[in-house]
C-alpha cells in the first residue's frame, strides 16, 4: 500500500512539472488580439487619367539677371529698381528652373541657349560692357522677359525696335515713363490667355514706368511682328505690354511696363505665362567655334570680325529656322571638350587659326560618334597652316581637305542626295577642294569634276566638309542657292537620328521650319527631317526607314508613283499622318483604301468640318479644343475631299453636323497607324476655341501625338505584407515612356510625391507604425500629359514576438525579508500588457509601454517559487520569463526588514509555449482529477 501511495505522489509531481513550463511563446495564444482577415488577391488596376490641357509639360531655364547697382548706366534713361529677388521667387514656385546670372557670369559667357530659355530683366538693364553678350543670347533665339526700365536696354540694342540701335536707347521716341494706375489687356495671347480681353490689372497708382508710343512702332521695321497685350488703363494710345515674335532675327521679347517693386499680384499669371512662350523650341542647338580664331566671326565684337564676311546672317537664318545658336569663346578651362560640346547637336568649325589639342579631336570624335553632327568650313591651299589643322581634326573621318589642288569650274552638279534639294546654283569665292574616298561621298562638285563639298555618316553622328567659307558669308549667302545650301546642310546634319520625315509645302509661313506642322512637331519636341518638294521627299522615303511620316501638302500636287511610295511605307508598318486636296486628282490609287476610304465629292468652298468624336484625343491631348467645328480662314483653292469610310477605318470629323456616311473629313484607321485629313488643316488659322494658340497648330499637335506617341506603360507589382515599423520595405514600379515627364504617389489617395520622372524606376520606401492596409498609388505622366497608374495594397501586420532582453537568475533570500525587488526587460514595437504568475497565480498585471517591469517578490514564507513575467503586445503576441525563488527559513527569530533587489540573465528559460493563469487552473484541475480516478483504481485493485 505504502509503495502504491509513492507511485501516486510520483504521477502528481510529474503532471506538476509539466503542466507549468520554463518559459512561454504566447504567440498563438487565444488571448490575442486579432486583426482584419484581409484578402491577399486585392484587384490591381491601370487607370489612364485625363490630363491637365494645355502645352506640354518641359523644364524651361530661366536666367534671372542680378544686378545691385541701382546706378542708371550711361546708354539709357530712368532709374533701377533692380529687385529680381521678387520675379525668382515667383517663377520658381511656378515650376521654372531658375538661376541668378552676375554682371560676371555673363562676362565669362555663361549665358547661352544651350544653358537657359529666358533671360528675365527685373527692372534692370545688363552694364555697359556686357550689353553685347545678352544681345548675342537674343540673337541665338533666347527669350527676354523684361519689366519697366528695361525697355531701354531693348531700344539700345536694336532689339526693340532695330531703328534705336547705335542711336539712343530710344527714349522718347518709342517709350516713356508715363503716370499710370493700371493696365487693361488689350489682345488675346499666349501671355494673356488668363485673363479676358479688356480685363484690367492694377498695378502702383501714379508712378512712372515704361510705355511704348503704339504709333511709333508700327513706323519700324518689325511692326508685323509686335502684338499690344496691354494698353493703359487711363491713356489707351500708351502701350503696357508687348509681345515680339520676330522673323529676321533673334528670339520672342515681351516687354512689359510694370513695377518690379512694389509688386502687384495682378500681373503674376501674365509673367509666368510669358516665360513659357518665350521659351524657343529649337529643331536643333548649334554651336559656333570662336576659340581656334576662325577668320571670320559672326558679329562684330568677335574675334576676327569682318563686316562684310561675317557669320551673322547664317546665324541669323537658322535662329529664323528655329534652331538656335551659341558661341564657343575660348577658356582657360578648355574649348572643344565633352563638357562645352554637351547639349548640342551641330559644331561648326570654320577656318581655324589656332590648332587641335589631341584631346579636342578625341572629345569631338566620340561626341560625333555618340550622334553630333559637324560643319567644317575650309579655303583653298593658300592656307597651309589650316589645312592641317583641319585634317587633324578630321583624322578619323575619310573627308579630307585637299593640301595640293584647288577648284576650277562652276559648282553645279549635285548629287543624288536631300543636301541638294532646292539646288540649282551655288556662288563661291576661290574654292579648295575636298577628298571623299569611301565612306564619305560628293555632295556638290563644279563642271570640272571638283569636289567642293562632301559627307559622311560616322557612327550615329554626321559630317560635312565644304572647301569655301565664303559660301555662307555676308557677302554671299544672298546669292543663288547658298542660303538653301546652309539650310539644307544644318537640316540633314542634326537630323540623324529623327523619326519623322516631315513634307510640307504651306505657303503662308515665314518659312518652312515655321509652319504650324513643323511648329507642332518642335512643340512635341520630337525630331524630325523635312522636305518641300515631293522628288526630294521620296528620296528621302527610301534613303532609310521611318517611323512616322507627315505629309502636309496644301499647295502642290502629288504623282500617283509617289503616293505609291506613301502605301509601301504604310504596308511596312509606317505611321502616316496626311492632308491633303488630291484624292479626287488620283482616285485609283491603293492608298487610299490602304488608309481606310475612298473619294466621295469635292469639298465646297470655305466649308466648316464638324467634330463627330469631341471626346478623341485628337480633340483633347494635349490641346482641348473647346468649340465644335474647325473653320477655315485661308482659301486654298481646293479645300480638299468629302470622303466614303470603309471597315477598317472609323470618322472623326466630317462636313455635316452629325455623321453620315460618305461624309466624312478626318479618318483615322481602327488601329491607329495612320490618320488622313481631306481638308487642309493648315487652313483653320485663326483661334475658334479661344485658347490662344491657332487651331491648326492645335490639331497638328493632338494628331502626332495620338500617332507617334506611345502612351506610358507600367508594370503591376504584387500586393505585398509587411512587418509594422519594418525598415527597408520598398514597393518599386518599372514605368515605361520614351518622353517621361513627371510622376506622382498617393498613399490612401492621399499625395505624398510629386517630381520630375526621367523614365527610370520608379521606388517607393514603406514606413508603416499602424497595423492595417494601406494603398499606395503610382501615377506616371509623359510630356504630352497622357497617364497610367498602378496601385499596390500593402497589408501591415505584427507577426514578431516581444524579445526578452534582461531577466533575473534564479534567486534565494532568507524568510523575513519584507522587500525584494525584481527587474524583467522585454522590447517590442507595439508593447500592451504584462502579467506576472507566482505558482500559477496572477499576483500582478498591468499596462506595459516597454519600459523595465519591476515586481516585489518580498515577504514569502519559506520554500520554493516559480515566478512568471509574461508580456504581450497589440497584436498579441506573447513572450514569457520564469525564474525560480528559494526562501529559505529564518535562522533567527527577528525580523529583516531590509530590501535586496535582484537582476541578472536567466540561462533556463525556453520558447516553451506558456499557458494563461486561466489555462494553468483548468489544467492542474484536469490532471488533479486524473490522478484521483488512478488512485482510487490503483486501492480498488489492492483490495
Amino acid at each position: 500500500m505504502k509503495e502504491k501511495i509513492f507511485c501516486i505522489l510520483l504521477i502528481i509531481l510529474f503532471v506538476g512539472t509539466f503542466m507549468i513550463p520554463n518559459t512561454m511563446d504566447m504567440s498563438n495564444n487565444t488571448m490575442s488580439k486579432v486583426s482584419d482577415n484581409l484578402s491577399d488577391t486585392q484587384v490591381k488596376f491601370q487607370n489612364r487619367e485625363t490630363p491637365a490641357m494645355g502645352q506640354i509639360q518641359r523644364t524651361i531655364r530661366v536666367a534671372v539677371y542680378n544686378e545691385t547697382n541701382a546706378t542708371t548706366p550711361s546708354y539709357t534713361t530712368g532709374i533701377m529698381n533692380t529687385n529680381y529677388s521678387i520675379i525668382t521667387a515667383l517663377l520658381t514656385s511656378a515650376g521654372y528652373d531658375v538661376t541668378i546670372l552676375t554682371f560676371q557670369d555673363i562676362l565669362d559667357h555663361k549665358l547661352k541657349t544651350a544653358d537657359f530659355d529666358v533671360l528675365v530683366l527685373a527692372d534692370n538693364v545688363p552694364r555697359e560692357n556686357i550689353t553685347d553678350l545678352v544681345k548675342e543670347f537674343w540673337l541665338g533665339g533666347g527669350g527676354i522677359l523684361s519689366f519697366d526700365s528695361g525697355a531701354g536696354y531693348l531700344g539700345y540694342a536694336g532689339i526693340l525696335p532695330r531703328e534705336s540701335a547705335g542711336v539712343d536707347d530710344g527714349y522718347p521716341t518709342y517709350w516713356d515713363y508715363v503716370v499710370t494706375g493700371g493696365g487693361n489687356i488689350s489682345e488675346r495671347h499666349p501671355v494673356t490667355k488668363d485673363y479676358a480681353l479688356g480685363e484690367s490689372l492694377v498695378d502702383a497708382v501714379y508712378n512712372d514706368y515704361a510705355h511704348y508710343t503704339w504709333t511709333a512702332l508700327m513706323n519700324t521695321s518689325i511692326a508685323s511682328s509686335l502684338t499690344k497685350i496691354a494698353i493703359d488703363r487711363d491713356k489707351a494710345h500708351w502701350v503696357k505690354g508687348v509681345a515680339m515674335d520676330p522673323t529676321d532675327m533673334g528670339g520672342k521679347v515681351v516687354q512689359l511696363g510694370i513695377p518690379v517693386d512694389p509688386w502687384k499680384a495682378a500681373w503674376e499669371n501674365a509673367i509666368i505665362d510669358a516665360v513659357e512662350w518665350l521659351a524657343p523650341r529649337p529643331k536643333g542647338r548649334i554651336l559656333f567655334d570662336l576659340s581656334h580664331l576662325p577668320y571670320y566671326g559672326v558679329d562684330e565684337w568677335d574675334i576676327s570680325y569682318a563686316s562684310t564676311n561675317s557669320f551673322s546672317e547664317l546665324r541669323n537664318a537658322l535662329v529664323n529656322r528655329t534652331y538656335t545658336f551659341d558661341k564657343l569663346w575660348p577658356s582657360a578651362s578648355g574649348n572643344l571638350t565633352s563638357t562645352n560640346l554637351q547639349g548640342y547637336d551641330m559644331l561648326i568649325i570654320e577656318l581655324p587659326r589656332l590648332n587641335f589639342t589631341a584631346a579636342e579631336v578625341s572629345a569631338v570624335t566620340d561626341w560625333v560618334n555618340s550622334g553630333g553632327s559637324l560643319l567644317v568650313l575650309g579655303e583653298n591651299t593658300f592656307f597651309t597652316d589650316e589645312i592641317t589643322y583641319i585634317n587633324f581634326l578630321l583624322d578619323s573621318y575619310a573627308l579630307e581637305w585637299n593640301s595640293t589642288d584647288n577648284a576650277a569650274g562652276t559648282p553645279n552638279v549635285f548629287a543624288e542626295h536631300p543636301i541638294s534639294e532646292n539646288l540649282v546654283a551655288i556662288t563661291t569665292a576661290s574654292p579648295g577642294v575636298v577628298n571623299v574616298p569611301s565612306p564619305a561621298y560628293p555632295i556638290m562638285t563644279t563642271d570640272s569634276g571638283d569636289i567642293i563639298a562632301g559627307a559622311q555618316e560616322y557612327g550615329n553622328g554626321r559630317v560635312v566638309l565644304v572647301s569655301d567659307i565664303n559660301i555662307f558669308d555676308g557677302a554671299r549667302i544672298g546669292s543663288t542657292n547658298n542660303l538653301q545650301f546652309a539650310v539644307n546642310i544644318a537640316n540633314w546634319l542634326v537630323s540623324g537620328g529623327a523619326d519623322v520625315l516631315l513634307f510640307v509645302d504651306e505657303p503662308f509661313s515665314p518659312n518652312y521650319y515655321r509652319t504650324p506642322v513643323a511648329l507642332a512637331l518642335s512643340e512635341l519636341d520630337i525630331d524630325y527631317y523635312l522636305m518641300a518638294t515631293h522628288k526630294f521627299f521620296n528620296l528621302s522615303l527610301n534613303m532609310r526607314s521611318w517611323d512616322m511620316v507627315v505629309f502636309d501638302s496644301p499647295w502642290v500636287s502629288i504623282s500617283s508613283a509617289y503616293l505609291e511610295e506613301i502605301a509601301q511605307h504604310v504596308e511596312a508598318g509606317g505611321k502616316l499622318i496626311m492632308s491633303n486636296y488630291q484624292v479626287d486628282l488620283s482616285p485609283t490609287s491603293r492608298l487610299w483604301p490602304l488608309l481606310g476610304f475612298n473619294f466621295s465629292y469635292d469639298v465646297p468652298n470655305f466649308s466648316a468640318v464638324h467634330i463627330w468624336e469631341p471626346s478623341h484625343s485628337i480633340f483633347n491631348i494635349p490641346n482641348a479644343y473647346g468649340a465644335s467645328n474647325l473653320t477655315p480662314f485661308l482659301d486654298y483653292g481646293d479645300e480638299g475631299d468629302v470622303l466614303n469610310v470603309f471597315a477598317n477605318a472609323t470618322a472623326l470629323a466630317g462636313i455635316t453636323s452629325t455623321a453620315r456616311d460618305n461624309e466624312s473629313i478626318i479618318v483615322l484607321r481602327n488601329d491607329g497607324q495612320t490618320l488622313y485629313n481631306g481638308y487642309l488643316i493648315d487652313q483653320f488659322s485663326g483661334d475658334l476655341d479661344d485658347s490662344t494658340y491657332d487651331d491648326n497648330f492645335e490639331l497638328w499637335m493632338n494628331q502626332i501625338a495620338f500617332i507617334f506617341i506611345t502612351p506610358p506603360t507600367i508594370d503591376n507589382p504584387s500586393d505585398k505584407t509587411i512587418e509594422v515599423k519594418a525598415s527597408g520595405e520598398s514597393i518599386t514600379w518599372t514605368p515605361v515612356s520614351k518622353w517621361p515627364s513627371t510622376y506622382k504617389v498617393t498613399r490612401d489617395g492621399t499625395e505624398i510625391v510629386n517630381t520630375a520622372w526621367d523614365g527610370s524606376p520608379v521606388t517607393v520606401a514603406l514606413n508603416e507604425d499602424d497595423i492595417g492596409t494601406v494603398t499606395y498609388t503610382l501615377t506616371v505622366y509623359d510630356m504630352i500629359g497622357a497617364s497610367v497608374s498602378d496601385s499596390v495594397v500593402v497589408t501591415v501586420e505584427d507577426t514578431t514576438a516581444p524579445t526578452l532582453v534582461e531577466a533575473p537568475a534564479n534567486l534565494e533570500y532568507e524568510e523575513g525579508l519584507s522587500s525584494f525587488e525584481v527587474n524583467w526587460t522585454f522590447s517590442d514595437l507595439l508593447p500592451d500588457s504584462y502579467w506576472f504568475i507566482v505558482d500559477n497565480v496572477t499576483v500582478e498585471q498591468g499596462t506595459w509601454n516597454g519600459s523595465v517591469i519591476v515586481v516585489d517578490v518580498g515577504g514569502f514564507d519559506a520554500g520554493t517559487y516559480n515566478l512568471t513575467m509574461a508580456v504581450n503586445d497589440t497584436s498579441g503576441n506573447w513572450v514569457s520569463s520564469v525564474v525560480t525563488l528559494t526562501v529559505t527559513a529564518s535562522s533567527t527569530t527577528g525580523t529583516d526588514t531590509d530590501t535586496d533587489t535582484s537582476t541578472g540573465t536567466d540561462t533556463d528559460t525556453s520558447t516553451q509555449p506558456p499557458s494563461l493563469p486561466e489555462w494553468l487552473i483548468l489544467v492542474i484541475a484536469v490532471g488533479t482529477v486524473i490522478v484521483l480516478v488512478v488512485l482510487v483504481i490503483m486501492i480498488r485493485k489492492s483490495k
